[in-house]
């Protein structure tokens, strides 16, 4: 599974970053494709957070 995972760190407190992983369906390729809606839709749902950086990575999901 291709999850999308974003660097956020607070607005008030810049030093503050938490790494926020987005599940998401489908290849690399589609979760690129729609990275930036998914990302506009977590700033709005998170407004004392910036965005610093993101990637779609493949993750393991054997337990």
């Amino acid at each position: 599974m291709i999850d999308l995972v974003l660097l956020a760190c607070l607005i008030s407190q810049p030093d503050q970053c938490r790494e926020h992983i987005i599940s998401s369906e489908g290849s690399k390729a589609a979760c690129v494709q729609t990275s930036i809606m998914t990302l506009a839709r977590w700033a709005g749902d998170h407004p004392g957070w910036h965005i610093e950086k993101f990637r779609c990575e493949e993750f393991s999901r054997d337990a």
